[in-house]
């Protein structure tokens, strides 16, 4: 992609992300986004036909880190979780990259729009993960626990103001898989 393209798109972005601070992405006009951004309606025009197309566009970007996070320790673990390595887990430092949408995404005065999309994608990448289940329904309520816990950890995280490290978390979280782990064969 052309370096100029880039830089308009990731001006619109980070205006975005200031103005959704502000007010519902709903409320966002053109107009505004492109004055933040410093961005020419005509050019604004030339990549999106609205603000929603921009968020999109960020928050396709998001998913698509964000599943990858959630692939890695599990391609390095064969897809096996109980082989799964705690310097493996990506997830928290996805968070941490994409700090300002997530600060934004769990705010507890926004909408919980966002929450429920990131909830809903984990818990389908769960879905299509958890391979020892053969019970539909058992597989939906596993994946949904464990979306839950991923999301619930986040969570505390947020209201930590992110000061724990990405290596912090992933050492809680495993210990966490450990413990459910050893319950469950009890």
């Amino acid at each position: 992609m052309d370096k100029r393209i880039e830089k308009t798109l990731h001006h619109l972005q980070e205006a975005l992300l200031l103005l959704i601070r502000e007010k519902p992405l709903v409320d966002i006009t053109v107009s505004e986004l492109c004055r933040c951004a410093d961005v020419n309606r005509g050019t604004f025009y030339k990549h999106f036909s609205n603000v929603h197309d921009v968020f999109d566009l960020y928050f396709g970007r998001i998913i698509a880190d964000l599943e990858q996070s959630y692939h890695a320790p599990l391609n390095v673990a064969n897809y096996n979780v109980t082989h799964i390595e705690k310097d493996t887990i990506r997830i928290f430092h996805h968070v941490k990259q994409f700090e300002a949408f997530y600060r934004i995404a769990l705010d507890p005065n926004m909408p919980m729009t966002y929450y429920h999309q990131l909830f809903s994608f984990i818990k389908q990448l769960m879905e299509e993960t958890i391979g020892s289940i053969s019970d539909e329904r058992q597989r939906r309520f596993q994946a949904s626990t464990s979306a839950n816990m991923i999301m619930g950890m986040i969570m505390q995280w947020h209201e930590e103001d992110y000061r724990l490290t990405p290596a912090e978390l992933n050492h809680y979280f495993f210990q966490i898989l450990r413990a459910n782990e050893e319950r469950f064969y009890e």
